[in-house]
């Protein structure tokens, strides 16, 4: 993994449903200022402000900048698409299918009082849990590098990330992303939970895990890399 350098901009990519609006406020406590929002506003349609990485007249960066948000390259707000020359990154993932399960129910539940959109229309799903995790597609790889394969996965994290945390073990990854960019340890706030009200069959989840090998590669090994044994 890389070595953070606080001289160089820093992307936080917050992967949907991962635990990224908790680690918001941690950021923001970590970088005050020189912390920034990359989100897209879904009921405007308006995409994300893109930020001046170097000073003003010198071609030197802005010292100890962190970039917060949702990177998403097919909704052309990506890493390529706003900050190609950046080279230092770090996130939080989830496993693949509790990921999936949680977006299901957060959309029912923001169609159920009438809230949330994308891209401008109302969030809406119309099916039940395992037609929608067999139709639907795991979004975790398009917020990753978009050449990234099953060959050459740990090579490209390596090179590219400073660490990958998880929820399943949120506290101690956090912990861990924090001795990597030299600040000072905090508790995670709970917070964007959603509720646990619908149960896909063991059909389906077998189906949904063999269409997802690749991104349950990645995060098998973003597991190892949260190990006590292996930190």
């Amino acid at each position: 993994m890389l070595e953070y350098n606080p001289k160089h901009p820093l992307l936080s990519i917050h992967i949907p449903k991962s635990g990224g609006t908790s680690f918001y406020n941690i950021l923001q406590n970590w970088y005050g200022k020189s912390f920034k929002r990359h989100y897209y506003q879904e009921r405007f349609k308006i995409k994300p402000w893109k930020y001046r990485l170097k000073k003003l007249w010198s071609d030197a960066y802005r010292e100890n900048l962190c970039i917060h948000g949702h990177f998403n390259h097919q909704r052309g707000f990506g890493i390529e698409d706003y900050y190609p020359e950046v080279s230092q990154y770090i996130t939080i993932m989830r496993d693949p299918l509790e990921l999936q399960l949680s977006n299901y129910r957060y959309v029912v539940g923001r169609q159920n009082i009438g809230k949330g959109y994308r891209n401008g229309k109302k969030l809406r799903i119309e099916k039940d849990i395992d037609t929608y995790l067999l139709e639907s597609k795991s979004f975790i790889l398009l917020f990753f590098p978009k050449n990234l394969t099953a060959v050459n996965y740990k090579e490209v994290i390596s090179n590219k990330y400073i660490h990958i945390g998880i929820t399943e073990n949120y506290q101690y990854s956090v912990d861990l992303i924090a001795g990597k960019l030299g600040k000072p340890k905090m508790k995670i706030p709970h917070e964007n939970k959603s509720k646990k009200t619908t149960t896909p069959s063991e059909e389906t989840i077998r189906i949904f895990k063999e269409k997802h090998q690749l991104e349950y590669l990645i995060y098998n090994y973003a597991v190892e890399l949260n190990s006590k044994i292996n930190a």
